[in-house]
């Protein structure tokens, strides 16, 4: 299941710089993008539903790729979780991802640099992710790229996350 769940997480090839010339900003996710750290939060979730009694399959943790925990414990879980019990199990899949992430989570090859050219060609950049705000933090310092950074949203400072379907 380990490297099926890597596989899934392989991103295409980035595009050249000069095509984004006509933009002024650029906004681009986290986990998947810039980093490979999909695997870590599936294996964070795993380990902190197994200590609850549950597993997930492939296909819910493909499901609900990059998307924020409410839905994936529900499904999982087999039923709507109270508030506090969801805040629970969310907070010790974010303490087993505050430990793996560093440890295990790698840049997307040329994304820093590609971010860098962006930048010099003066788009400003942002980056927005249902990620803590703390792990995007660590993953811009890790990347190097604090100074092309304008502006960093989590899906924590939001009152929905998505996917957040209009009706």
């Amino acid at each position: 299941m380990k490297r099926a769940i890597e596989q899934m997480h392989q991103p295409p090839a980035l595009p050249d710089t000069t095509y984004f010339s006509r933009f002024d900003a650029a906004i681009f996710d986290l986990d998947g993008t810039l980093v490979h750290s999909e695997h870590v939060w599936d294996a964070a979730k795993l380990q902190v539903i197994a200590d609850f009694g549950h597993n997930a399959s492939l296909t819910q943790l493909r499901a609900h790729l990059g998307c924020g925990l409410s839905e994936f414990l529900d499904e999982v879980f087999g039923e709507p979780l109270t508030v506090e019990l969801r805040t629970e199990i969310a907070d010790k899949i974010g303490a087993v991802a505050d430990q793996l992430l560093p440890k295990q989570r790698t840049p997307v090859a040329a994304t820093a640099d590609f971010l860098r050219d962006l930048h010099d060609n003066g788009l400003r950049i942002a980056i927005c992710s249902s990620s803590p705000r703390r792990h995007i933090e660590s993953a811009v310092d890790a990347l190097k790229i604090r100074e092309q950074v304008e502006v960093i949203l989590s899906a924590a400072d939001l009152s929905k996350g998505k996917p957040d379907l209009l009706s």
